[in-house]
């Protein structure tokens, strides 16, 4: 999708050709989140989307907790997932700084780390080796800031775990490494790959 009008169409289709004023942020948001699950990530994103909407109009006629961002950086998320990274960018990277404390909804605050992934994977995709490291090391520096290291969720590690190796980027790969090292038991397969990973660095010290 690379337009406003294919979004809206899209989300008219989705709704049945209800007017989006007709469903609660709520609603839409379990309608999207039923599409993410099912991997359909661009229906998905266009439904988070259209509940960032609702909740802000929510938010300005009645003041409460304001879910705004919280669609908002899951758009962010599938729209990435979609393969739509201009239109995902520019969330993500708000994402990266937003203050969920502040908001009211510190429970996605581990979504900074979502966001700071899902732009290690474009620029991964993209081979930009030097725009990955200055984001893995941004991310490390942000989660330091808000007392969740990076990386810290487990597919996420894993998921690094894959990407600077794939890079060639020890630096990052050893912080990886250790990250995973600091859960304590880790399953035998991820084990066995982060001693070989190990000697490996050792070996080429």
């Amino acid at each position: 999708m690379s337009t406003r009008e294919r979004a809206t169409d899209l989300l008219r289709d989705l709704l049945g050709k209800d007017p989006p004023e007709r469903f609660s942020p709520d609603e839409l948001g379990r309608k999207a989140h039923w599409r993410w699950d099912r991997g359909h990530y661009l229906e998905a994103a266009v439904l988070f989307e259209a509940a960032a909407l609702r909740a802000a109009e929510e938010a300005r006629r009645a003041p409460h907790r304001d879910n705004t961002f919280n669609y908002r950086v899951r758009s962010g998320v599938t729209y990435r997932l979609a393969g739509e990274n201009e239109r995902a960018w520019p969330i993500l990277v708000e994402a990266t700084t937003f203050d969920w404390q502040a908001a009211g909804i510190p429970e996605d605050s581990h979504f900074t780390e979502w966001a700071f992934v899902e732009m290690l994977c474009v620029l991964a995709e993209a081979q930009d080796k030097r725009g990955f490291s200055e984001v893995f090391w941004r991310a490390v520096a942000r989660g330091e800031e808000i007392g969740l290291p990076f990386p810290r969720i487990h597919p996420k590690q894993e998921l690094l775990l894959d990407v600077c190796e794939q890079l060639g980027l020890s630096r990052e790969l050893a912080r990886v490494v250790a990250s995973i090292e600091a859960r304590g038991k880790v399953p035998r397969r991820l084990a066995r790959r982060i001693a070989q990973l190990k000697a490996d660095m050792g070996g080429g010290s």
